[in-house]
């Protein structure tokens, strides 16, 4: 068994009308040293039978033998450590890393192989000294002639120090000194390693050939005495030491100040989208909490109404009807029992309604929503005034108005005088009570509430209401019941389903903390189905229908998110592509020379993760700027404050959960998304890339 064997190759191109076979029945065997040329018509293969042996091209028949293995059954790993560590191929066409200093060329398969920098350099010097061109090593190689490029290429090939050196037209590019130069030097190292070129130039294979190969000979393989010489087992490919990715970074940082455009574009499309995901998550933090803050942003948010509801069902119909009624008092006091600081009382929103029009300063003005407070004098009250003052005590002279109701006009309200009346008329046992009452308020200041489906409303005391109506007597029916009745005291006997009663009873609280735990009750009470009781607020339904409104809004910002981080996907992984296109040959001649595939896929993939990265950071640097403009236009617009708010320091009780997160996330799209253009590589062959000039 010959150290390097082909049988029956063949390699066939085209298809249909341009099929035909560029090598067939190819049979040839090589020992492990000697200078060997191959030499043809033009188009005889002789290009192509290398392309074979140095693995850029997989033979469509037959088998390739190396030292005992057939390449058939090399795996991927061992294919790159065969390229690497034991052949070097010479191209025809130099194939050098464009950019790069003919040092930084030479030293590369070293780099590749896991060679300290140090010694690679050391290693390169000395061959660069032997071949006379010391003063090339600092020069980029796009400024060099087609001489000193061949020269840098054979220099590259010989410092792998490989068992096979295969070249293909070495010195097609050099003057006649330089030829014979180069000629000598491959004779020299074929004495202990094989060394295989194509060659045109019959006298220079000629004078230092030991064998020439003419593939239009049928008698061009006399090697039976080295056939003999048999190899006992297949020996073992030489693997590489370990990775060293600074190569990777030379051409990771190279490739990122050469496509700033792409890049540039890139960059801008990761902030973008990293920027929609963090206002997405403080969108989704800060409007529970801003829900929960603002909600209480409002007087009424202090009080609720409790009512008794039965089921009638209607004659020929399988619907039921709900009745409400005012409860008796002990359920309504049971139902919030165990509630610090909750006041159940009547309603009196019957002698004055919810919605009633009125005068200002004398102006008729259109109906506005009356709403009682248990006391405007609180401490709750005095939070919310913008402008004026609360009332002291309970005084039933004075009332504060919301920043809606301020809007109504073009003056600054505090100081004027709402004025109305209203009748009302009482039956009771057949009795029948009426009368007018006048009301009269000052208003004192003006509040800011929670904007979200608020309206103009005029906030006054419950506790002032209730003694201003306790002075009003019922004088007909006091005096057909003996005793003298008052408008409160006539609550005392009426029937739970007088319409007088409202139906209802209201609760009231002087602090938030109250009120939350009636909400609870609230959502038992409407849980329990064989409960009758009722619980009905205001501040409550707003909250249900902002927190639904919301919830639709964190779905479609998850929807723009999700079309947003694909958007960045495609980007990163069309900028991947652009860029693997524009040097799709450099990667080539890098897994040529050896490189693994997931190795050159770390150049494209650094690269993403780099701006990806950077993506990320810049986003989370500009995030605050961009929370902060958008909270002002929301504030101004809606009157919601600190709807965005993004947790950088905590999110659901995790430490820097957010920002690990997105930077973990960025990093995620980019390897993903820079792995195609290795996907696309791994189908073409090598030699098809490398002739692509």
């Amino acid at each position: 068994m010959s150290f390097f064997e082909l049988h029956n190759i063949g390699k066939h191109f085209g298809k249909g009308d341009t099929f035909f076979w560029a090598v067939k029945d190819v049979t040839l065997f090589f020992p492990s040293n000697g200078f060997h040329a191959i030499k043809g018509k033009s188009g005889s293969g002789k290009s192509t039978i290398l392309n074979m042996m140095t693995t850029l091209l997989k033979p469509d028949e037959g088998e390739i033998v190396y030292n005992g293995k057939k390449f058939s059954k090399f795996s991927d790993a061992e294919l790159s450590d065969f390229r690497l560590k034991e052949s070097a191929l010479v191209f025809q066409h130099y194939n050098l890393i464009d950019g790069a200093s003919a040092l930084e060329n030479a030293t590369l398969p070293l780099l590749i192989s896991g060679v300290s920098e140090k010694d690679a350099i050391t290693k390169a010097k000395d061959l660069f000294k032997k071949f006379g061109i010391e003063c090339l090593i600092n020069k980029n190689v796009d400024l060099m002639s087609g001489g000193e490029k061949q020269r840098v290429a054979i220099i590259r090939a010989l410092l792998k120090n490989p068992k096979v050196i295969f070249a293909d037209e070495p010195t097609g590019a050099l003057d006649q000194k330089n030829a014979a130069m180069v000629m000598e030097l491959l004779k020299e190292i074929s004495k202990d390693r094989l060394v295989i070129i194509v060659s045109h130039d019959e006298s220079i294979i000629q004078k230092y050939c030991d064998r020439v190969i003419d593939l239009n000979s049928p008698d061009s393989n006399p090697i039976e005495e080295e056939r003999r010489k048999t190899i006992r087992k297949p020996q073992r490919i030489k693997k590489r030491d370990a990775f060293s990715p600074s190569w990777v970074r030379f051409f990771t940082k190279r490739n990122i100040k050469r496509n700033k455009t792409i890049n540039g574009i890139s960059l801008c499309a990761a902030i973008v989208g990293f920027l929609s995901l963090l206002v997405s998550v403080g969108f989704y933090h800060g409007s529970s909490v801003s829900l929960d803050n603002e909600q209480c942003r409002s007087l009424d948010f202090l009080h609720a109404s409790i009512a008794e509801k039965t089921y009638e069902k209607s004659e020929g119909s399988p619907l039921s009807l709900v009745r409400y009624t005012r409860p008796e008092s002990y359920r309504a006091s049971e139902a919030v029992e165990g509630i610090e600081d909750v006041y159940v009382r009547n309603d009196y929103s019957y002698f004055l309604p919810a919605l009633k029009s009125y005068s200002l300063d004398g102006i008729s003005q259109e109906a506005v929503t009356f709403s009682p407070s248990y006391s405007l004098s609180s401490p709750f009250a005095k939070d919310l005034i913008v402008e004026g003052d609360i009332p002291k005590g309970n005084d039933f002279q004075f009332a504060l108005v919301n920043e809606e109701f301020a809007k109504l006009f073009d003056f600054n309200v505090i100081g004027s005088e709402i004025t109305f009346s209203h009748n009302y008329s009482v039956l009771y046992n057949g009795v029948k009570d009426q009368g007018k009452i006048s009301y009269n308020f000052v208003i004192k200041g003006i509040i800011s509430e929670f904007s979200f489906l608020n309206s103009a409303k005029i906030y006054y005391s419950y506790k002032g209401l209730e003694s201003y109506l306790d002075d009003i007597e019922l004088k007909e029916i006091s005096s057909s019941l003996g005793y003298s009745v008052s408008i409160p005291a006539l609550f005392d006997i009426l029937p739970n389903d007088h319409e007088v009663t409202s139906l209802d009873y209201l609760i009231f609280s002087d602090n938030k903390e109250s009120i939350r735990s009636l909400f609870k009750v609230k959502e038992e009470l409407d849980k329990d189905k064989e409960s009758l009781l009722s619980i009905d607020s205001s501040s409550y339904e707003i909250r249900t229908a902002y927190s639904s409104l919301t919830n639709a809004f964190s779905l479609c910002l998850c929807i723009f998110v999700i079309i947003s981080l694909a958007s960045v996907s495609l980007i990163l992984s069309m900028t991947s592509y652009s860029n693997f296109v524009k040097r799709k040959k450099e990667s080539a001649i890098l897994l040529s020379m050896g490189a693994r595939g997931n190795d050159v896929k770390m150049i494209y993939v650094y690269e993403a993760l780099f701006f990806a990265g950077l993506g990320s950071l810049v986003a989370l640097l500009l995030s605050p700027l961009i929370q902060f403009l958008i909270n002002l236009v929301i504030q101004n617009q809606f009157g919601l404050r600190n709807l965005i708010s993004i947790p950088y320091l905590s999110f659901m009780a995790i430490p820097l959960l957010v920002p690990l997160a997105l930077v973990g996330i960025a990093l995620l799209i980019a390897y993903f998304s820079s792995s195609l253009p290795l996907k696309v590589v791994s189908r073409m062959p090598l030699s098809e890339i490398l002739q692509d000039e």
